[in-house]
């Protein structure tokens, strides 16, 4: 495999398609050995992993330290789905004395893959020590950032890893994500028609515009890029949910109606889809399998599924429990608990009691005249409040 081939399958999210440089046996093996590891090599990137295996083994049973051979079986362990296998192979070529910047790169990536992603961090880390201006593996990195929402540190890894591979177009697409998380809608923008300006045909940026357009409420812009998507993919779930979400926005809502159906049509657990396509359906006035739905919609919150945006289910069920459960779950997948909290369980004594009030609506907004009073009877001398406006 050559060093061109190797980066495509990176790019391709997967690791490098050639093992490390062999540890070399004694002379009367090396030939042979040689040979059966790239055959072996040939098989993995040709997708016949258990060839690949079958002399991968040969290998190791003349040359138990043969770290070519311990590499090759971390990839096919990977691609078997047996993460920690991959994870104690590579410790161990690792334990050899081995410092080869690839061994650490797929080690991170069997990290990832097994939930540790902080390890795998490190690990990336460690072979950017050695290799530090390897594109793919600071945009494997750069991922693993963005996932754990680190988003600006994730940005400064897209920026370094398109400095040295200014084409590689999962980097400017990924970018684009990170901004997007930054709420830089019109950046993220711009990266997404940098991404389809190289690959017209990547219909993940297709709907990723759709939704930074849907943001800077460029409503029918947004409904062309997401139509642009479904050209391509027709069942491609991103770009159904960002038209059915456009839609609703522009107040089409037995179009939107259409749009959520055919979402869970070809996604049926969707989170949120069915509660939204009725809650469509109960702003047109069609009351069709009304009860049937209810129960359904209210037999899932009740499972912890999720099935409705709050306010929305505030339309389709009258128990606070259940609309408690809703918001509960709506709270843990949209806002996690932070890793990092702010308060810690510490005690800070001030002279007054301090109280905020966090709200969208401290503006011309029923919500805010109704407040008035509220805010009007503190007592001064025993409180202190501040208002959060977001």
């Amino acid at each position: 495999m050559n060093r061109q081939q190797r980066r495509a399958a990176a790019r391709r999210g997967n690791l490098p398609a050639r093992p490390v440089a062999p540890n070399r046996s004694a002379p009367q093996r090396r030939a042979q050995l040689d040979a059966q590891l790239a055959a072996a090599a040939e098989h993995y990137q040709r997708g016949q992993f258990a060839d690949a295996a079958q002399l991968a083994q040969q290998v190791l049973a003349a040359d138990p330290n043969n770290i070519t051979a311990l590499h090759l079986s971390s990839l096919l362990a990977l691609a078997a789905g047996r993460n920690d296998t991959a994870i104690d192979i590579l410790d161990s070529a690792i334990r050899l004395g081995d410092q080869a910047a690839e061994l650490y790169a797929t080690l991170a990536e069997a990290l990832r893959r097994a939930g540790r992603p902080d390890e795998a961090i490190a690990q990336y880390q460690r072979a950017l020590a050695l290799e530090p201006d390897n594109a793919e593996t600071i945009y494997n990195c750069a991922n693993v950032l963005l996932r754990l929402g680190n988003h600006t540190e994730a940005l400064a890894g897209y920026d370094r890893a398109l400095a040295i591979q200014p084409n590689l177009v999962q980097a400017m697409h990924n970018r684009g994500n990170a901004l997007f998380e930054l709420q830089r809608f019109d950046e993220a923008l711009a990266d997404y028609d940098r991404t389809l300006a190289v690959n017209p045909r990547f219909v993940m940026a297709w709907s990723n515009r759709a939704n930074a357009l849907l943001q800077l409420r460029r409503y029918e812009d947004a409904l062309a890029a997401s139509a642009r998507g479904l050209e391509i993919d027709a069942r491609h779930v991103a770009s159904l949910s960002v038209r059915a979400n456009v839609l609703f926005e522009l107040r089409r809502f037995a179009e939107a109606a259409e749009a959520y159906d055919r979402l869970l049509v070809v996604d049926p657990a969707y989170p949120y889809a069915l509660g939204r396509a009725f809650y469509c359906r109960l702003l047109c006035c069609d009351w069709t399998d009304y009860d049937r739905t209810v129960a359904l919609v209210a037999s899932k919150v009740a499972a912890g599924e999720r099935a409705a945006p709050p306010f929305m289910f505030l339309n389709m069920a009258d128990s606070p429990e259940q609309q408690m459960q809703c918001a509960r779950t709506f709270s843990r997948d949209r806002h996690p608990a932070a890793v990092d909290p702010m308060w810690r369980g510490g005690r800070y004594r001030h002279a007054k009691i301090r109280v905020g009030y966090l709200s969208a609506d401290f503006r011309h907004h029923p919500m805010a005249y109704l407040m008035v009073g509220l805010f009007e009877r503190h007592d001064r001398s025993c409180f202190e409040t501040t208002a959060f406006s977001f």
